[in-house]
């Protein structure tokens, strides 16, 4: 998956403007980040990828570039 594939996944769970965030947004900044759509982000991306984030995972990182790194690790 590319970033820009990545980001714009991210933009379209969060119903958000894909142009208003980078690699560099810290995810729990984004207005429209609350428990249920990081849940909806994280199924969309274990669909996308086969990877499934962790609750750990959204607690240990701050970055979409760190989640980006998570999943697009082989």
């Amino acid at each position: 998956m590319t970033e820009q594939v990545f980001l714009s996944i991210i933009a379209d769970e969060l119903m958000i403007d894909p142009t208003k965030i980078d690699l560099d947004t810290p995810y729990r900044n984004i207005p429209t980040w609350t428990s249920l759509n990081s849940l909806l982000v994280v199924s969309r991306l274990h669909e996308e990828t086969g990877y499934m984030i962790t609750a750990a995972d959204l607690a240990k990182f701050n970055t979409l570039a760190e989640l980006y790194s998570l999943i697009s690790t082989p």
